[in-house]
């Protein structure tokens, strides 16, 4: 029979008894030496336990788009952000990495109005410019006043070579609200006056056309929209948007969840859809 036993030298315990009939001393003698090897482990497991160690250090790795005692910040900051890249045809030329005469675009049963919508391009990235919505409000029913916003680039690589597409459908662009020059050591957020054209699309949708200047104040019932858009013509670059926020007597720092890239098309063929198909000069 064996009896296994855990914990530290004052919990070991014999569970039951143990029955010694007519022991020959070297029996005895055996049973002594098991008993010394079995209150030497106990002792030593005790030791083991107890003596201090060295503090584990902390795990190096983090998230894409932030450490993780910012992504902890956001995780509890008390507003959301829905964000979207506005990949749209009309908007922004389109950069995939393949030669054009690899570019297959197969027309779609629906109007096809943002490049990713074509399975063919789902893998490009905005190119020169690209353009995101951000719309932000308060996680709870307490307003939150943002203080500030900024763009990160967190990572820099050589432009994309392969085909850029453009989709152009005419008409001057519209949405310049925030400007973002990614190629900055350290992007800028600049707002943009609006041309005549913008003002009264944004007339017609209820948007706010003052400039861009922070704090803003948001509440349940009124939420604030951001457009940006970022430009580069030296990198092929991933960038995130961080938002500082007040609120209740605090503050702290929100990192959007969603990593976006703009890549520069210097080293891509400039080619233009017309009715699904590429043309290039």
């Amino acid at each position: 029979m064996h009896n296994h036993m855990a914990g530290d030298a004052g919990t070991v315990l014999q569970a039951g008894s143990i029955m010694v009939s007519q022991l020959s001393s070297r029996v005895v003698r055996v049973i002594v030496a098991v008993l010394s090897v079995i209150a030497l482990a106990a002792v030593s497991i005790t030791v083991w336990v107890w003596w201090p160690r060295p503090p584990v250090a902390a795990p190096t790795s983090s998230p894409p788009g932030g450490t993780s005692s910012s992504t902890a910040e956001a995780a509890s900051a008390p507003l959301v952000v829905a964000a979207q890249s506005m990949n749209w045809k009309c908007s922004i030329d389109w950069l995939v990495p393949r030669a054009p005469d690899q570019v297959d675009l197969t027309r779609s049963e629906d109007l096809v109005l943002r490049w990713n919508d074509w399975p063919a391009l789902a893998d490009g990235v905005a190119a020169d410019r690209g353009q995101v919505q951000l719309t932000v409000q308060p996680k709870g029913t307490a307003s939150v006043v943002l203080t500030g916003m900024r763009i990160r680039v967190t990572d820099r690589r050589q432009p994309m070579a392969g085909t850029s597409l453009d989709g152009r459908c005419g008409g001057p662009e519209t949405f310049r609200w925030v400007d973002v020059d990614l190629d900055e050591e350290q992007p800028e957020v600049r707002g943009r006056p609006l041309d005549a054209r913008a003002l009264a699309e944004a007339e017609t949708n209820g948007w706010r056309v003052d400039p861009v200047t922070f704090p803003y104040e948001i509440t349940a019932q009124d939420s604030e929209t951001f457009f940006i858009s970022a430009s580069t013509s030296a990198c092929d670059c991933s960038w995130v948007v961080e938002f500082d926020w007040a609120a209740g007597g605090e503050t702290g720092q929100f990192v959007v969840d969603k990593m976006f890239r703009t890549s520069a098309s210097s080293r891509a063929v400039r080619c233009s859809v017309l009715s699904e198909r590429v043309t290039c000069p």
